[in-house]
């Protein structure tokens, strides 16, 4: 008996001598703040609350045993190594969260535990954020891509792993369109480094649009030159489109259309108006009334309308589109430049859909004519299929609205959310990965942004 005790107390004072921090927990670590670990400065006070209320216990880590000698990963400890190693299916570099998958003994020893299990937590939330919103910073898009403002809660993220594990919690964070998935399922099948780089831009661009795209919704891709109606995550209409020229390209931004507009007027842009109408006026002050064209002092509501005869066109300046003060209004009627019917979602960048006269241009393959806006083919069939969706008007309605031949607004009962994106890589039928023209060479800025 004597024996035995004196190789239990020979144990304790061995483990207390060899690692003295056993009794230095999760809480104290917190409390002493910012440390380095692997090269990367940890703040684990914003993770307070979360082990606070889980009485300090480790997530990915564990003091098992006599003394807690048995140190080790936990289930998920081990299952988010693996996640952060595969981040390369997610379109992600694995080394922005770990440099190295092999966590050694000297890592479980001490403090170092603790450290071990901040560190996992902070790259876990590191991954689990980039996957939600993406790692693209807004302030270093183009003013022309807007990418959706999403908000993500370390802590309740966390309490979601305890509850419902690694797994769910990154699928409840992921982009939710089908298409999304379907490319990391490719990305997990492709060797090739080029084609995995271009399906990782892609990735990312799902990341920058609403987490919710909405039951039913609207979605132009720009260089497939289509767009869809989804309703419950299944494509219920689809159809070409015609975007802008790369001189005017088209943006990339979400909104929700609002209204319809039946035999619309159209105003004309003041870039345009400068840019192409200004020459013809220099040359003939009468050109505007001559092609039926309506001309105001400005664009305020019951603006005066003015002769063009009497206007001195040559003192606008045609450096400085902006402050082109008129207003010239081509009025409804089937030569319109905008056709039968617009699709509105009024916006900063004066975008809409809309019809055009311009009927052969939807036979080209590279449809990129447009000054910004997007024309759709046969629109009043997406019209009717818009409102068969929504309600707000009988489908079987809407030719007789536009064989009257006036100008008519009709609101959706329900604002439908509508993206402009931008995909040079789409999965069809099949599982098969579709390469489109990067029409507007917008694949390598993405590309440098996730290096």
């Amino acid at each position: 008996m004597p024996r035995l005790i004196h190789i239990l107390l020979a144990v304790v004072l061995l483990s207390l001598s060899v690692s003295p921090s056993v009794a230095f927990t999760l809480k104290k670590q917190i409390e002493k703040g910012v440390f380095e670990y692997q090269g990367q400065r940890i703040n684990p006070k914003p993770l307070n609350t979360l082990y606070k209320a889980n009485k300090y216990k480790g997530i990915w880590t564990s003091k098992k045993g006599f003394l807690g000698l048995k140190r080790g990963l936990t289930k998920d400890g081990k299952l988010l190594l693996k996640t952060l190693s595969n981040a390369g299916n997610e379109g992600l570099n694995p080394t922005r969260y770990l440099k190295s998958a092999n966590i050694s003994k000297e890592q479980m020893k001490g403090k170092k535990l603790s450290q071990l299990e901040l560190y996992l937590s902070a790259q876990f939330l590191k991954f689990a954020r980039d996957i939600h919103i993406g790692i693209t910073d807004s302030n270093q898009l183009p003013a022309d891509i807007i990418k959706a403002k999403k908000t993500f809660d370390p802590v309740k993220t966390m309490k979601l792993v305890q509850k419902k594990g690694i797994n769910h919690t990154l699928d409840s964070l992921r982009p939710q369109h089908p298409q999304y998935n379907a490319l990391r399922k490719a990305m997990a099948k492709t060797k090739d480094p080029s084609r995995r780089a271009l399906i990782s831009a892609n990735l990312e661009r799902w990341r920058w649009l609403p987490h919710d795209l909405g039951e039913k919704h609207i979605l132009v891709n720009q260089p497939a030159y289509e767009v869809y109606i989804y309703n419950k995550g299944r494509i219920v209409d689809n159809r070409k489109v015609i975007i802008g020229k790369t001189e005017h390209a088209s943006p990339q931004f979400s909104d929700k259309m609002t209204y319809v507009e039946f035999n619309p007027q159209w105003n004309v842009p003041q870039s345009i108006a400068v840019n192409e109408y200004l020459p013809k006026l220099l040359k003939n002050p009468g050109y505007l009334k001559k092609v039926g064209y309506t001309l105001y002092e400005n664009w305020n509501q019951g603006a005066k309308e003015l002769d063009g005869r009497k206007i001195k066109w040559s003192k606008i300046d045609p450096d400085e589109p902006k402050k082109f003060p008129y207003r010239i209004v081509q009025g409804e009627g089937p030569d319109n430049a905008l056709g039968q019917v617009k699709f509105l979602f009024p916006n900063e960048h004066a975008i809409y859909l809309h019809d055009t006269p311009a009927k052969k241009l939807f036979n080209s393959k590279d449809r990129a004519f447009s000054h910004g806006c997007i024309r759709v083919h046969n629109p009043l069939d997406f019209a009717r299929k818009i409102f068969e969706l929504d309600g707000g008007i009988a489908p079987n309605k809407i030719d007789g609205v536009v064989n009257k031949g006036d100008r008519k607004q009709v609101n959706l009962k329900n604002p439908m959310p509508i993206h402009l994106a931008y995909f040079t890589t789409w999965v069809g039928n099949g599982g098969k990965v579709e390469v489109l023209k990067d029409v507007y060479n917008r694949d390598a800025s993405v590309l440098a942004g996730l290096r």
